[in-house]
């Protein structure tokens, strides 16, 4: 009995010191009283005291001369094919892959973008495809997956974001 009756009244103890450390809510600001408003403030109203120029850097990089310079991004690429989409020395129509750049149902923006790549990318095959209703630019004929991932990549550097490797019937000359 009496270790029940100790135990209750140390519980009884720390309770109440809990409670008395715990029950001041009200924090003293020395008086001083504090408004809270919620007025807008514009853009003009607002100083900037902070000047960015002095913390500027100019840094100055010097050409690397050791490598040769390649001005034509196909650098690499095989120089033979010309521009036009000629098919008089089509061997055979085979699978094969193709980088798509486009896909739209107006002929004036297909053929837009097809004289804007041919500026861009100069030695290669680019076609205008009808599958209704649907006009689709695609560029090269390439057997091997590789390559027009290659050149997918290319035309993504280039800014055309929608350009993706499609399968297709593509054009085998001799």
């Amino acid at each position: 009995m009496r270790k029940i009756l100790l135990t209750f009244l140390l519980f009884l103890i720390l309770s109440i010191m809990l409670i008395s450390c715990s029950s001041s809510t009200e924090i003293s600001n020395n008086d001083k009283t504090v408004e809270k408003t919620n007025k807008k403030i514009s853009i003009k109203e607002i100083k900037e005291d902070f000047i960015i120029t002095p913390y500027r850097t100019k840094i100055k990089v010097k050409p690397n001369t050791t490598q040769p310079l390649h001005l034509n991004i196909w650098y690499g690429y095989n120089n033979n094919l010309s521009n036009d989409t000629d098919t008089s020395n089509v061997f055979e129509m085979v699978n094969g892959f193709r980088v798509q750049i486009l896909s739209t149902d107006n002929l004036e923006q297909a053929r837009r973008i097809k004289k804007r790549v041919l500026q861009k990318i100069n030695q290669k095959r680019v076609h205008i495809l009808f599958d209704p209703p649907f006009y689709k630019v695609q560029i090269g004929d390439f057997t091997v997956h590789s390559l027009a991932e290659d050149l997918n990549l290319k035309l993504k550097q280039l800014g055309y974001s929608y350009a993706r490797v499609v399968r297709e019937k593509i054009n085998h000359y001799r």
